[in-house]
């Protein structure tokens, strides 16, 4: 947890330096991609896919090919998904190590399902790098420190603040939940 929270804090201070961003608007999912490509030194290809076979259970995938990474997002997201999942993917190239990849969508799937719904599980590297990408995504995105002023609010109201920095309304829900707030907070530096 901590390496991923690092690596958000990384490219965030980086995002801040390069792009002269201000926290008054939301985070530009270009110049992150930018960023990745080129101060981070990673190849990185996006395009998008059709699948009505998985419905919006797989909403991105990321494949590292001889050292370039290619990201697959679901066409028909909205705006807030997009950034999002995008945002998600280019954590996983930045944490990427190749014990922590599963390119076998269907035994990952298998193996992601039960994990979060059992709170004993054990599950194997992949499915641990899949949360710890949407942590540092979530961090990129929404930090921490801005969350616990939020939280400090009365009313809080997610749809507002989801649309205040471009995310998903079940994102801002699901990291502004006690679990998540507790959580990240006890890996805090």
């Amino acid at each position: 947890m901590v390496q991923c929270l690092d690596k958000a804090k990384e490219l965030a201070e980086v995002y801040r330096m390069e792009a002269h961003h201000d926290r008054s608007h939301s985070v530009s999912m270009d110049e992150v991609l930018r960023l990745v490509c080129t101060y981070l030194n990673k190849d990185v290809q996006v395009q998008y896919f059709l699948d009505s076979e998985t419905g919006d259970h797989i909403r991105g995938v990321f494949f590292e090919v001889t050292g370039k990474y290619e990201i697959y997002l679901l066409d028909g997201m909205s705006l807030e998904w997009i950034r999002f999942v995008l945002c998600k993917e280019l954590f996983h190239v930045l944490l990427d190590e190749d014990g922590c990849r599963n390119c076998a969508v269907d035994d990952h799937l298998r193996e992601m399902i039960p994990s979060f719904s059992d709170l004993h599980s054990h599950p194997g590297s992949p499915v641990v790098w899949e949360v710890l990408a949407e942590i540092a995504a979530a961090e990129l995105m929404f930090p921490f420190a801005d969350r616990v002023v939020l939280m400090t609010q009365e009313n809080v109201d997610t749809t507002v603040i989801a649309q205040r920095y471009s995310l998903p309304v079940l994102i801002v829900e699901r990291y502004l939940s006690d679990n998540a707030m507790q959580v990240i907070a006890s890996h805090m530096a």
